[in-house]
């Protein structure tokens, strides 16, 4: 008589059923990008229509493209959103890499004290630094310019939290040797130190992307010129008094939502294993 491995069928069983809700959050996450992108080949009384249904007649029109196309500026408007995020991106990690560094190998007094003072400023709310910010930025003459846009997201406590929980991580052998090697503190910071924490620096590219990229609040207060609009901003112009165009919505959407996921899709490796080895050692 064969003896059944209860034990080997209770494993199988909590494998299926992780695996059951894994796929069922997967498909929660990407059924409103798959009926955005079949939106915006819609109709728009398609797109609106009660019962809601994914394959329609109209599907496969370019209308609402085109609409969107003539409406909005979209090469100056991805201009905008792209230089603005490359910028902050590019800046956050110089910035936030020279800060982290300096908190992880410096001995200073009051290192720890600076270093919770930064983790203290992630607990207050962006909303209420927006007022003061915003007279700072009127004041220097820096609305509707690409630097009022930039300035205020140059540096972040949360990328200098994570970059700083991967440098820790990097073994203080390798960073002697390079300064015994003559190599100099920013030297061995960008050509060592970050090379090895790329996990580190890739979560940060995609966290800084993305908030630069789908910004709304902050753009829409500091400039006021269509020339200086970004994508979040740009959607708006597709609100009228009396009615919205859903199609045209859905179609510059999809074009607005590509890059993110492109980026996201090809960090997703380094943005996981960041995540999960931000806490190893601190």
């Amino acid at each position: 008589m064969h003896t059944v491995n209860w034990r080997g069928c209770r494993r199988c069983l909590e494998h299926a059923l992780v695996y059951a809700l894994l796929t069922f959050g997967a498909v929660l996450a990407l059924a409103p990008l798959v009926w955005m992108g079949l939106a915006s080949f819609k109709p728009t009384v398609e797109v609106m229509a009660y019962p809601p249904q994914w394959i329609t007649p109209g599907l496969g029109t370019l209308r609402n493209y085109q609409e969107a196309w003539r409406l909005i500026d979209i090469p100056r408007v991805y201009f905008n959103s792209g230089f603005t995020t490359l910028i902050q991106v590019l800046g956050t990690l110089v910035f936030s890499a020279l800060v982290a560094y300096g908190l992880t190998r410096f001995q200073f007094p009051g290192r720890d004290i600076v270093f919770t003072v930064c983790l203290l400023t992630m607990m207050i709310p962006s909303y209420v630094i927006l007022i003061p910010l915003y007279i700072m930025v009127r004041n220097l003459n820096l609305t509707n310019t690409y630097l009022g846009l930039i300035l205020p997201g140059l540096m972040t406590p949360f990328a200098i939290f994570l970059l700083r929980q991967h440098f820790l991580a990097v073994p203080s052998d390798l960073v002697d040797a390079a300064y015994i090697d003559g190599s100099g503190d920013v030297r061995t910071l960008f050509s060592l130190v970050v090379p090895i924490s790329k996990a580190g620096v890739s979560t940060v590219i995609v966290f800084t992307a993305m908030g630069a990229w789908n910004a709304f609040l902050w753009p829409s207060i500091v400039v006021n010129e269509e020339r200086m609009f970004t994508i979040p901003i740009a959607v708006t112009r597709f609100y009228s008094q009396f009615a919205v165009d859903w199609g045209a919505v859905m179609a510059f959407t999809t074009i607005s939502t590509a890059p993110i996921l492109i980026v996201y899709f090809i960090f997703q490796r380094q943005f996981v294993e960041g995540m999960a080895m931000s806490g190893l050692k601190g």
